[in-house]
């Protein structure tokens, strides 16, 4: 056997691969061997904990902004079957008190990593092939979308799940504060973690 220190930059970043220092392997690929789905040769791929399916990389877009939300769907990539997408409006009443706005507030830089993790925590577990969560800012009126989740999937049952554990743990989890402004001249600000 021949003791060989692989190093796979690609690797890193996918968070099922963990570090390899050493490998030892009987080395029967050469120089001019067919690549596997990584673009390194087979082996390397199966030292790495991976069968010869390519690593799913969902396409990913998040946002927080303070403009109206375009909520025209994405076009799913073609290995989708199914698209689900949930889209959150400001209501006009709340605890049967009436509303006439919301204010958002964010911590931007730390609300698009969190969102960048649920959508890559919910890709994974979920399967799915694409993710775009969207959040709105500033101060919106009564019938004013304040949330997109959308994903897609090859299958409607994880495209469902994956949908509801991104809002779940996004209004659970992320750096957005609410005050909703009610019709009395009174505001209050919504609890958050």
């Amino acid at each position: 056997m021949t003791r060989i220190s692989l190093k796979c930059p690609d690797l890193l970043p996918d968070p099922r691969v963990k570090m390899i220092e050493h490998l030892r392997i009987g080395v029967t690929a050469t120089p001019t061997s067919p690549a596997g789905p990584s673009g390194f040769p087979l082996f390397a791929d199966l030292a790495a904990g991976r069968d010869t399916e390519e690593v799913r990389k969902p396409d990913i877009e998040i946002d927080i902004q303070a403009e109206p939300i375009d909520l025209t769907p994405r076009k799913p990539p073609p290995t989708s079957g199914a698209v689900v997408t949930f889209a959150g409006y400001v209501r006009s009443a709340t605890n049967e008190r009436e509303v006439t706005g919301l204010d958002y507030e964010a911590f931007e830089e730390m609300v698009l990593a969190q969102l960048g993790q649920i959508a890559n925590v919910a890709a994974e577990k979920w399967k799915l092939d694409f993710v775009r969560i969207v959040h709105r800012t500033g101060a919106l009126g009564v019938g004013e979308p304040s949330v997109l989740v959308q994903v897609s999937s090859a299958h409607r049952d994880e495209a469902f799940e994956g949908c509801r554990s991104i809002i779940d743990t996004l209004k659970s989890t992320a750096a957005i504060w609410k005050k909703e402004n009610f019709s009395d001249g009174t505001s209050s600000w919504v609890n958050h973690p």
